[in-house]
């Protein structure tokens, strides 16, 4: 009955929220990767980006004091202080 629409507007709601959530994340993954990449030179490469992903990220920039490379860094500090070893970024390809 009614209990079960309630439950099931709730359980919609919390995916949407998650969705959003999530998709926010992974703009700001694209916006920073850009930033990256234009801070290297890599213009080219940052104009594809534009292209491929789409008018959304071109109406954002990353925030003050955050750039690709210090997520990285806080990362690595984060992960050896809570498992006491350097997290493997990078693996060789056999390749």
């Amino acid at each position: 009955g009614t209990a079960t629409l309630m439950a099931l507007k709730a359980n919609s709601e919390a995916r949407s929220g998650e969705e959003r959530v999530a998709a926010d994340r992974h703009r700001a993954v694209l916006v920073l990767i850009l930033d990256h990449l234009v801070n290297q030179g890599y213009s080219e490469t940052a104009n594809q980006l534009q292209r491929e992903a789409g008018a959304p990220i071109s109406r954002f920039a990353a925030a003050d004091n955050i750039d690709l490379a210090t997520v990285v860094r806080e990362y690595e500090a984060f992960y050896e202080i809570k498992l006491g070893k350097k997290p493997k970024l990078v693996r060789k390809c056999d390749a």
